[in-house]
């Protein structure tokens, strides 16, 4: 059985070596998977003041940005999350702890897991 102090203990042994690491793939795991954010704080009030062209212009800029972002997200982002897992998933069992652990946030992207990744991100 863990105990708390013996789970404490382990986490302190693994960021003593790689909490660099472990800061810069987290850095880049949230930027992946960021929504976006924001509200539609005077974008309501911007379109009320649009003629009707003006507005279907705005609105397919905004559509193609969302398609855009969210093909950043489907084609990126996920294969990128799953990279990240991994190397955390080895920092927590201090397997072979070396200079190309980053190098792992990319291991997704070989041509046959790449494909494996977007199909099970779609079903």
């Amino acid at each position: 059985m863990w105990t708390r102090e013996y789970l404490k203990n382990r986490a302190k042994a693994v960021l003593r070596v790689s909490y660099w690491k472990a800061l810069v793939v987290s850095l880049i795991l949230g930027v992946a998977a960021s929504n976006g954010g924001g509200g539609s704080s005077g974008f309501d009030d911007l379109v009320e003041s649009l003629s009707p062209q003006e507005a279907m212009i705005v609105l397919l800029i905004v559509v193609f940005f969302v398609f855009l972002a969210l093909a950043f997200r489907i084609f990126i982002g996920y294969h990128l999350e799953v990279g990240g897992r991994r190397f955390f998933v080895q920092n927590a069992q201090l397997e072979g702890i070396s200079s190309e652990e980053l190098s792992v946030l990319g291991y997704v992207f070989n041509k046959e897991r790449y494909m494996d990744v977007v199909k099970a991100h779609a079903l």
